[in-house]
């Protein structure tokens, strides 16, 4: 047995009303003529008068029932007749599940899955950041737009730049505080000097590959140098003078040819000067001083023709300057570019070329 929904039952009855109402209006003016010529003969005109005013009442009243039947069952355009279903929508024309593993993917290309699932570290609180509190509401086929906001972002994050990521601005990153574009709105430069910014470095910094200048001195940075630097190839400038920093310069650094810049001062690095520093072919400024290097400056240091600025003061460098490195001293008139060029004094270290006499010095 097929059971039938009383609301429909109620309007197709309505519906059907209204057809026989139709049907019977038009039969009712083919008999009323013939009605009429039997009424009056019979009875008179006034009783054919009163019969067809009860009929034109009767037949009134039917269709203004069914009328109301038929408004009963009609919607309303303001009230839904039940709880509806809203059709899905997807920001970035995808589930939100789809999006997430998106930004995930590309997010894990550069952070280790672990953190990324654990909000309580900062490439954690980024991702769940970008994904569910985040303005701009990046869609994941752009690729680096996601990548360069998730990188920036971790490392405010990381250094307490922002406290949290819910503190992040909802603007573009390059409106951010302490960064500037190019025109394509690439970071270019990351500034923040003397903000108290701790913690350290986070690996992540390394995707920024259009990144020209990290300045962060006069800080309490800790950790050290990420090793991946050299990923930055486009690195002209490294400035974290005055933090807490410590470790060793990392190979990788010794890879970035456009380096023209590396002050590093007055931080708790260890281990040696590497002979690959020929290889920054392009370095002015090299400052090293109030740090723990050891062992000896390379001869290959004199290979850097450009070098105006040598700092390997306060430190625990052995024997003497090279000489390829005095050959290179000058006034900046005469003679090579290395016009500053700082040491420690004996029995430590020896240095005749040095641009401080020790003996002036004490």
């Amino acid at each position: 047995m097929r059971l039938h929904n009383p609301l429909s039952v109620s309007i197709l009855f309505a519906l059907s009303l209204s057809l026989n109402v139709c049907d019977g209006q038009r039969l009712r003016l083919g008999r009323r003529a013939k009605q009429q010529n039997n009424i009056y003969n019979s009875h008179g005109k006034s009783d054919v008068k009163n019969f067809f005013q009860e009929e034109d009442e009767f037949w009134n009243r039917i269709m203004q029932f069914s009328n109301s039947m038929t408004r009963m069952n009609t919607p309303s355009p303001t009230v839904a007749p039940g709880p509806l279903t809203p059709m899905p929508t997807f920001l970035c024309g995808m589930s939100t599940q789809m999006r997430s593993d998106a930004v995930f993917s590309i997010a894990s290309s550069i952070s280790d899955s672990t953190a990324l699932q654990n909000d309580k570290t900062p490439q954690g609180e980024v991702l769940d950041w970008l994904l569910n509190e985040d303005a701009l509401a990046l869609c994941p086929d752009d690729a680096s737009a996601v990548l360069q906001r998730y990188a920036i972002a971790v490392f405010y994050v990381a250094t307490e730049a922002e406290k949290k990521a819910k503190d992040l601005s909802p603007l573009h990153e390059c409106d951010w505080s302490g960064i500037t574009c190019n025109s394509a709105q690439d970071v270019f430069v990351l500034n923040i000097d003397n903000q108290n910014l701790k913690g350290q470095i986070p690996s992540e910094i390394t995707a920024l590959n259009e990144l020209r200048v990290i300045k962060l001195e006069e800080n309490k940075l800790e950790g050290t140098i990420p090793v991946n630097i050299g990923d930055m190839k486009n690195l002209i400038a490294i400035d974290l003078n005055s933090n807490k920093m410590s470790g060793t310069i990392p190979d990788s650094l010794y890879t970035l040819t456009n380096l023209q810049q590396l002050d590093i001062d007055d931080n708790k690095f260890t281990g040696t000067l590497s002979p690959s520093v020929q290889n920054l072919s392009n370095l002015s400024f090299l400052q090293l001083e109030e740090n723990k290097f050891t062992g000896p400056i390379p001869e290959s240091l004199g290979s850097l023709v450009n070098l105006e600025q040598a700092t390997f003061d306060n430190n625990d460098f052995s024997g003497s300057m090279p000489e390829s490195v005095c050959e290179n001293r000058g006034d900046g008139s005469v003679g090579g570019k290395l016009v500053v060029l700082n040491a420690d004094c004996p029995p430590q270290f020896d240095c005749s070329c040095c641009t401080i006499i020790c003996n002036a010095r004490l």
